[in-house]
């Protein structure tokens, strides 16, 4: 028995062994790469987004039964006049974190999973980004730039 296990440990030294010097990086476990776009291609065409892990960068809202992203103040303030549902809620769980409550009002940079039969508090979204698994602050200019780069690109 003890032979047997020797044998089984030397061989997986030896497997192991064989692949350190390998010049390829290991394959990521557990975490898709996220696929930029801008929010403005969420809101027009969610389905096509449905279950992909995606990274925004729009204008962010927290509150109560109310953490969201929104194009601009405008569509913000239009949101809040007439509901019209031009807005992705964000499943950020309640109470949230001093951090991420400072981000009220502010521009940020998102990545979850998109979710467009998810709509939010009282089924006011056009979808969700679920699993957050980054949010940071951002700032226009930054979701100008990336508008511009995605544009150029299709």
């Amino acid at each position: 028995m003890r032979s047997l296990l020797r044998g089984a440990v030397a061989i997986s030294l030896a497997l192991s062994s064989a692949t350190c010097g390998a010049n390829e990086p290991l394959p990521l476990v557990g975490k898709r790469p996220a696929e930029e776009v801008t929010l403005a291609r969420l809101l027009a065409a969610p389905a096509k987004f449905n279950g992909s892990i995606v990274r925004v960068i729009a204008l962010c809202t927290i509150a109560l039964e109310g953490n969201a992203l929104y194009l601009s103040e405008d569509d913000l303030r239009q949101s809040y006049q007439d509901g019209n549902g031009q807005s992705i809620w964000l499943q950020l769980g309640w109470p949230v974190s001093a951090a991420i409550r400072a981000l009220d009002h502010k521009y940020v940079l998102v990545e979850g999973r998109f979710d467009n039969t998810v709509k939010g508090h009282e089924g006011m979204y056009a979808g969700a980004i679920l699993e957050v698994r980054r949010i940071e602050q951002s700032s226009p200019e930054a979701e100008a730039e990336v508008r511009g780069r995605l544009d150029g690109r299709h």
